[in-house]
């Protein structure tokens, strides 16, 4: 796993154009590439930030439809440094930063967190009341670990809670396994309706239609929280799964 800095856009060169000659996501790197040489400071991002992270959000784009969006929204900003800026700031607040959450690796979802019925709305929408988690955090971790057949799904280790019978049945086959404490970790944990601040009037006008986590997962990600979660609901079974606590702390250390 990637340590801190190298996960951090600000410490990761952009690698050479690995897109084909003549396409739209070409141009756009192109423009990252040239843009990551600047100096200066655009409002919470130098130049070089903003660049690595739309360069790299490019080559790691989820799919190629999300890809051509960005490229496209790179080149609309045709070069200006605050417009680039702002872009570079709605994708990690819309997009990077959604997945992370603040309160630690045993996150206890909110009603302030479930985002509302405006996922399927890529402009602005208005406000509207979230509604209450579905189900319980016990319940959640009950269903989750059923489903998970009690381990990280990341390490295979057993949930020390589980039936000591079936844990020694198990390490009985796979010596390897370890009994440990799990977590549920969400995928989604941070609010999607509201809206996303800290950009500069330019960029505000510029990026109306996209100022929403949820409209920014949609428009630049190519990705429907609602329709994937299937609610308006965070605290759900799609969008969590069951960890050690040792795989959520070492994710933590990527600093996003």
């Amino acid at each position: 796993m990637a340590n801190a800095n190298e996960a951090n856009p600000t410490h990761c060169h952009l690698p050479p154009n690995p897109f084909t000659l003549g396409t739209a996501p070409y141009d756009a790197y192109e423009h990252c590439v040239r843009l990551e040489q600047e100096l200066g400071c655009m409002a919470d991002f130098t130049p070089t930030m903003a660049a690595r992270v739309l360069g790299h959000a490019l080559r790691l784009a989820p799919s190629d439809a999300g890809c051509d969006v960005l490229a496209r929204e790179i080149m609309d900003c045709q070069g200006d440094p605050e417009l680039l800026a702002g872009l570079a700031h709605l994708y990690v607040y819309g997009m990077i930063r959604v997945f992370y959450n603040l309160k630690g690796p045993t996150p206890s979802v909110s009603s302030i967190q479930s985002p509302t019925r405006s996922f399927e709305v890529v402009a602005n929408a208005p406000s509207q009341l979230p509604a209450p988690p579905l189900a319980t955090t016990k319940e959640l971790r009950r269903l989750t670990l059923i489903r998970d057949e009690s381990c990280c799904v990341f390490t295979g280790d057993l949930d020390m809670d589980t039936d000591p019978a079936v844990i020694k049945a198990k390490r009985a086959s796979e010596p390897s396994r370890r009994a440990t404490v799990t977590n549920v970790a969400h995928i989604i944990s941070q609010s999607l309706s509201p809206g996303i601040g800290g950009m500069t009037p330019a960029a505000v006008s510029r990026f109306a239609r996209a100022s929403s986590p949820a409209a920014v997962l949609e428009r630049l990600g190519d990705f429907s929280a609602r329709h994937h979660l299937g609610s308006d609901d965070l605290n759900n079974t799609p969008n969590a799964f069951t960890t050690s606590h040792t795989a959520h702390l070492l994710f933590d250390r990527l600093d996003l």
